[in-house]
């Protein structure tokens, strides 16, 4: 018997309940979207919640490619450990685990992300939107330029906080909303974005993005196309430059079915020393001009700063060191009398994110 959906508080939580706030994407809106995308060689493809694997495989079959069909490597996670082995031959690398905070993976390695992810809250504080922190955990995996094609509910799209995380990371290329039958069922819309180099956006862009896009009345939203006249360029990724890609706890089941050349490395990842500070510890931030000073001649301004599992760690290194600053000196006449040498301490403070950028604050 078929499940019947309505929309209102306890039915809907019910049915997310039963299914882990699983929705799965319709494989004919899958393949809809799929033609909107050519792949221009080898193509690492990201599945952060695969289910039964039907809709990526719709969304990949009408991908245009430029390379043999080969060419495509599928990496997919699934935390229900029922459906993952019913499903798992689906996808060439599997990964039964909780794909916020159970994975471990090489970052910035994929160019394609088809996502749908649980619809609830979590997080340490019991209160952050499923889809916000997925959406956070892919941008750590994506290669800069890479494409994330996100199926969200229009009501999770119009969420203050959730639209603000993704948009920052993300710069949105396309926005359409489900076919009507589809669409009443769980009020599902598609954001394509590219991952941007750095997180940031400008309050303005949010805002006119926002007000044209989700915040938009309904009959103004897009259909998807059914034959675009251009198809989205997704860059090459290298299945061989991805090292790593299992579960934090070691599972035999899954390293068996993964044989491939990641396997070598899992030893080794296992017995990675977890990030420790050094110098006097955590470095004395935030990172104010009056603080400089005092935290570079403390020494505190060097060590290691963030979180790996939030994606902000970086290495900062505050350092003083004197300067001579000459101040000429003019008379009347217009004419330089004499040269003021001062000396003062320059403070200086370098941070390395993680994605190897080097910034200088002086």
């Amino acid at each position: 018997m078929e499940q019947i959906i309505k929309q209102n508080t306890f039915s809907r939580t019910v049915f997310n309940d039963s299914k882990l706030g699983a929705y799965y994407t319709d494989p004919v809106h899958a393949t809809k979207i799929g033609r909107l995308f050519r792949l221009q060689g080898e193509c690492c493809v990201l599945e952060p919640s695969f289910g039964n694997a039907e809709a990526l495989k719709a969304f990949l079959s009408q991908c245009e490619r430029a390379d043999e069909v080969g060419s495509v490597h599928t990496f997919g996670v699934e935390l229900n450990r029922e459906t993952f082995e019913q499903y798992k031959q689906e996808i060439e690398f599997p990964v039964c685990a909780d794909f916020i905070g159970g994975i471990r993976a090489s970052n910035r390695s994929f160019t394609l992300c088809f996502a749908n992810p649980p619809y609830g809250v979590g997080g340490d504080d019991g209160s952050t939107r499923l889809e916000r922190l997925f959406v956070e955990r892919i941008f750590q995996l994506m290669k800069t330029k890479g494409y994330l094609v996100l199926v969200v509910s229009l009501t999770t799209m119009n969420l203050d906080e959730f639209a603000k995380s993704l948009l920052a990371r993300f710069k949105p290329v396309a926005f359409y909303r489900f076919d009507d039958e589809e669409f009443a069922k769980y009020k599902q819309v598609v954001f394509i974005g590219q991952k941007r180099a750095s997180i940031g956006l400008y309050r303005k862009e949010y805002e006119e993005w926002m007000s044209t896009n989700p915040g938009a009345p309904l009959e103004n939203i897009p259909y998807i196309p059914k034959d675009p006249d251009t198809r989205m360029e997704v860059p090459v990724s290298l299945e061989s430059e991805i090292e790593l890609f299992t579960t934090k706890e070691f599972d035999e089941a899954i390293l068996l079915h993964n044989t491939s050349a990641l396997v070598p490395v899992l030893k080794k990842a296992l017995q990675t020393n977890e990030y420790q500070s050094v110098g006097l510890g955590k470095p004395i931030v935030p990172l104010k001009k009056d603080l400089l000073y005092l935290s570079a001649i403390a020494g505190g301004g060097q060590g290691l700063a963030g979180n790996e599992d939030r994606g902000d760690l970086h290495l900062q290194r505050g350092q003083a060191k004197p300067v001579q600053v000459e101040t000429p000196e003019i008379n009347d006449d217009g004419d330089i009398h004499s040269v003021l040498v001062t000396t003062r301490n320059q403070i200086t403070l370098h941070v390395i994110d993680n994605f190897g950028t080097i910034r200088e604050l002086a």
